[in-house]
């Protein structure tokens, strides 16, 4: 048994129409998303939490009941963010990936799909018969987080989800 340790972990950012069949994800649609492994720090969520259950029970019932109804899934990214330098819009000189992501949600409200892949080096391209995970959000405003004395800057963003996502799925052509 191989056991999959963090770099084989990659995260990315579709927007909302870029994905065309997402319970069916293209490696050719993957492949044009945002790459934000690198600027994620551990401990985010992203994937299925626990269903709503109905507990309704018939009088032929024996015992207590709880049946999954709503699937539910949540997401969460503390992101690091470069310093504020003397580029355009006081952008860093050299902007990075954490710049790359902190645009892309930094005014709020932006929706699109966060596809997370494991088994795979977060540099191997999407390609046909991988797995990953799907998940439709909308970002609530972010959060700048306080940090200590030459601590890295960082944000975090809440995701609210829009009611679709797609586990395990085979990535086709």
């Amino acid at each position: 048994m191989t056991k999959m340790l963090p770099p084989n972990i990659r995260i990315d950012w579709v927007p909302v129409a870029g994905l065309t069949t997402p319970g069916a994800p293209k490696a050719s649609e993957l492949n044009l998303a945002t790459n934000l492994t690198d600027a994620i720090e551990p401990g985010y969520k992203l994937g299925a939490t626990a269903s709503d259950t109905d507990d309704s029970k018939t009088i032929g019932d024996d015992g207590n009941r709880e049946t999954p109804t709503i699937g539910n899934y949540e997401g969460l990214l503390t992101i690091f963010k470069d310093d504020i330098g003397s580029g355009s819009n006081a952008a860093p000189e050299n902007a990075t990936i954490f710049t790359t992501a902190f645009e892309l949600w930094k005014d709020g409200r932006v929706e699109g799909w966060l596809v997370k892949r494991f088994g795979h080096k977060k540099t191997v391209a999407y390609a046909v018969g991988q797995e990953v995970s799907v998940f439709r959000f909308i970002n609530d405003f972010v959060r700048e987080l306080d940090g200590d004395k030459g601590a890295p800057n960082r944000v975090e963003i809440e995701f609210g989800a829009q009611g679709e996502f797609y586990l395990n799925r085979t990535v086709v052509a």
